[in-house]
């Protein structure tokens, strides 16, 4: 009976001061206040997370058989089947023949716009819409079938650079030859020669891609083949006509001292060069192309050499040797070849790993030094590949230097897992003159702690959804991108989020069906299958309801102080809001309220603490302003004892007072009086962020001020 009489008594003083402050003189208009209802009377609709997802992202792609009339070099794909009407098999199958015309009519959009010297529309053809649809495509077919187009946009591609790049060398050559400038003609006709090699090899392995659709599908290429073959024969026709405008024929004479070779026991070629009408190509530095390998040698006065050919990269199955004659860009001299015999006889290598990492982590670099050498005499083997590699994952091919040596520095991916695993370097041989071999030593891979920084709230333009931002990144803040991170509602995993390429998350999810005022969203890093470990993040989000939970206020807290500002109001609020949130006595309830205008510093300091403790309890539940508001009020509260800080003095006068006498935690100070504005004057939102800084804010003031019992 005591606690009723006493709890009425509190109420009815509440609000016979609520009805004192509205009538003193508070300035508010008509269409505030009707704002302020037309507010508490808005609806939020609920909207369940069983949205179903559509077969494809580019259904602009996709409409009725109908409609499928599309213009020649059009740069947008055709317009087919709506994909939320694909559910039967049968659908998915014209689906999918639906697609591959699409795919189809692009390939050929490319090669007629090649043909017309259109390069920059060839790779629009096959650019990102091309990706896109062949994503979708890959929904619907299988896995070879996907393949097949894939392969033929890389070697479309292939072709288009090369025919551009022929192109665009054919200019400057034909205006070098205009300016006389012989040496710059000579050098952009050996460009141009490598530039048709790759046409004809690009256009080729176009022409298999072709066949491969065409026997595979009703799709028919025949144009677009002869197309391709015309190319080719341009490129090689214009390289036949500048050989014989611009070089002198060459050849070359050769012999060998028999045909066995190895890498202990070389084989001695012995040559002359020649132009095409006999004369000697004497007295100069020349490059031969040996195999794989490059020599320079010095002819004589009689244009003859020799040289001493070693193999290490021959195939054991090789029964020639190729010999090129590679003059210099400015030469006048045309290249030429000729071949020997040759019997390759392997021997064995070996591969020693000298200095290595003995762990690493994730970003790390993982080294490896060592030597490669062969045969009998341990000969160091000089531009032979070797590979390193780290728990099976190949990290980093490099050649070997002169001295047979090698250096590995690769940084250690994700994929490794944690724990002792093996560093291998391999020589990447197989059938060679030198064979293949390798080396192992043991290395750790330490974990390495994630950081999952997330923030839920909902978006601006609607109550209906939920906007996730947040980061991913290693505990040294190393942005960790590619990774898939779970969000989960209320313990329910509900979608999924891939971290860009600087580890940022960015998503929008459905607010759920439920009645709780508030929900809970976790998110979650995997990295079990990685040396990364897992990490996540929860966050609570208020949802806004119909109707207001029970309160002993008639009215929302930032309306109120909108009309008042006065001492008397925010405590008899914050007050209120102390009853009816936490579990005291009737005693200290009672305390709160007969002595919360006291003077008493202690009183003062009890009073803002049990106020902080509320605004803590806010930010769990996601009521960000309220928060904000609850820590101002602590504040004040333990303040408000100066003798000029009256009732009626706004919280900027508190705070000059406090400037004004030397206070230590001005900034602090500044910061809960700054946020207290915005959320009570600005009507602005707060997030956690801005609330948790408010509070610690607010904290540092009240440490202070009871250290020197202010």
């Amino acid at each position: 009976m005591a606690l009723a009489r006493w709890t009425y008594k509190a109420l009815l003083s509440l609000i016979i001061l609520v009805a004192v402050v509205f009538s003193g003189g508070a300035v508010a208009s008509d269409a505030a206040f009707d704002e302020i209802e037309d507010e508490e009377s808005g609806a939020v609709s609920k909207i369940s997370l069983d949205v179903e997802q559509p077969i494809l992202s580019t259904s602009s792609q996709i409409e009725e058989n109908g409609d499928e009339t599309n213009q020649e070099n059009e740069t947008t794909p055709p317009q087919h089947e709506n994909p939320d009407e694909v559910s039967e098999q049968g659908d998915s199958e014209r689906l999918q023949l639906h697609l591959e015309s699409i795919l189809s009519e692009r390939l050929s959009e490319s090669t007629a716009s090649v043909d017309d010297r259109d390069y920059e529309q060839a790779n629009i053809s096959l650019g990102s819409e091309y990706d896109e649809i062949l994503e979708n495509y890959r929904n619907v077919a299988d896995e070879d079938s996907v393949e097949m187009y894939a392969t033929a946009q890389e070697a479309h591609q292939e072709f288009t650079d090369a025919d551009g790049n022929f192109e665009s060398i054919r200019i400057e050559y034909e205006q070098a030859r205009q300016e006389g400038d012989d040496q710059r003609a000579r050098a952009l006709a050996g460009e141009l020669e490598e530039e048709a090699t790759r046409i004809l090899d690009s256009g080729d392995a176009l022409i298999n891609s072709y066949d491969e659709i065409q026997s595979n599908t009703n799709d028919d290429y025949e144009t677009e083949i002869e197309t391709i073959e015309a190319r080719q024969e341009a490129a090689e026709a214009y390289v036949e006509r500048f050989n014989e405008a611009e070089f002198v024929d060459t050849q070359l004479d050769l012999s060998a001292e028999g045909t066995e070779a190895s890498f202990d026991d070389p084989l001695t070629i012995s040559g002359q060069l020649l132009t095409d009408s006999g004369e000697a190509i004497d007295d100069r530095t020349i490059t031969l192309a040996v195999g794989q390998r490059l020599y320079t040698v010095e002819t004589d006065n009689t244009g003859q050499f020799e040289l001493a050919y070693r193999p290490v990269h021959l195939s054991t199955d090789e029964t020639t040797l190729n010999v090129q004659y590679r003059p210099d860009s400015s030469s006048s001299f045309g290249a030429t070849n000729e071949t020997v015999p040759i019997t390759v006889t392997p021997v064995d290598s070996t591969v020693v790993i000298d200095e290595y990492s003995t762990s690493a982590s994730f970003g790390d670099n993982v080294t490896a030094i060592g030597t490669v050498v062969a045969g009998e005499n341990d000969r160091s083997v000089s531009e032979v590949e070797v590979s390193l590699l780290v728990d099976d994952q190949r990290l980093e091919t490099v050649q070997t230097d002169d001295d047979g040596r090698f250096s590995f520095s690769a940084p250690v991916p994700r994929s490794i897992g944690d724990g002792e695993t093996a560093i291998i370097v391999r020589i990447e041989n197989q059938n060679r003159a030198v064979a293949t071999s390798n080396d192992s030593v043991t290395t750790l891979i330490e974990s390495t702690e994630t950081a999952l920084t997330v923030q839920a709230e909902l978006t601006d333009e609607s109550a209906e959804q939920i906007s996730i931002r947040g980061s991913l990144e290693t505990d040294a803040g190393v942005p960790i991108d590619n990774e898939t991170v779970s969000l989960d509602i209320d313990g329910e995993e509900v979608d999924s989020v891939e971290t860009d390429e600087n580890g940022i998350l960015d998503h929008t999810i459905t607010v759920p069906d439920t009645e709780a005022d508030s929900v809970t969203i976790e998110s979650t890093f995997d990295g079990s299958e990685s040396n990364l470990e897992s990490s996540n993040n929860e966050r609570t989000v208020r949802i806004p309801r119909d109707e207001a939970a029970p309160s002993l206020l008639p009215f929302d807290m930032r309306d109120i102080l909108l009309v008042s500002g006065g001492t008397i109001t925010l405590f008899g609020i914050a007050t209120a809001w102390l009853i009816r949130r936490d579990p005291v006595s009737d005693d200290e309830r009672f305390d709160i309220v007969g002595t919360s205008l006291s003077s008493d510093p202690q009183v003062a300091q009890e009073v803002s603490q049990k106020l902080l403790r509320s605004a803590n309890e806010r930010v769990d539940a996601g009521a960000y302003e309220e928060a904000i508001i609850l820590s101002y009020a602590a504040v004040r509260r333990r303040l408000g004892h100066r003798p000029e800080i009256t009732d009626a003095s706004t919280h900027w006068e508190l705070y000059n007072s406090y400037v004004e006498s030397g206070f230590d935690q001005s900034s602090e100070l500044a910061e809960i009086v700054q946020q207290y504005e915005r959320v009570t004057f600005a009507s602005e939102q707060a997030d956690e962020v801005r609330a948790t800084q408010a509070i610690e804010a607010a904290e540092r003031v009240l440490k202070s001020i009871d250290q020197l019992d202010m």
